[in-house]
């Protein structure tokens, strides 16, 4: 019984030290890495947004130029059809 608590302690106290390890540095690292991905897809999906309102703004600004006859135009390019 001994021998068996005495290899549990000796397997243990390794594992305690590499899960200490990887719990304060390793973890830490990865972490910010993702904040660093999430910074940059935040920056990404505000880029994109900014470049819609543009697109919108734009295309409010410039609309569609429809070609519109008054009357004095019909009534001109009536006349002028009629005496053909």
């Amino acid at each position: 019984m001994r021998i068996v608590g005495i290899v549990l302690i000796l397997i243990g106290l390794p594992l305690i030290g590499w899960f200490g390890y990887v719990e304060l540095y390793y973890l830490g690292e990865v972490e910010s890495g993702f904040e660093e991905q999430r910074i940059k897809s935040e920056e990404a999906i505000i880029s994109k947004i900014k470049e819609t309102k543009d697109k919108f703004n734009t295309m409010k600004v410039k609309p569609k130029k429809k070609v519109k006859l008054t009357k004095e135009k019909k009534l001109h390019k009536w006349m002028h059809n009629s005496m053909i």
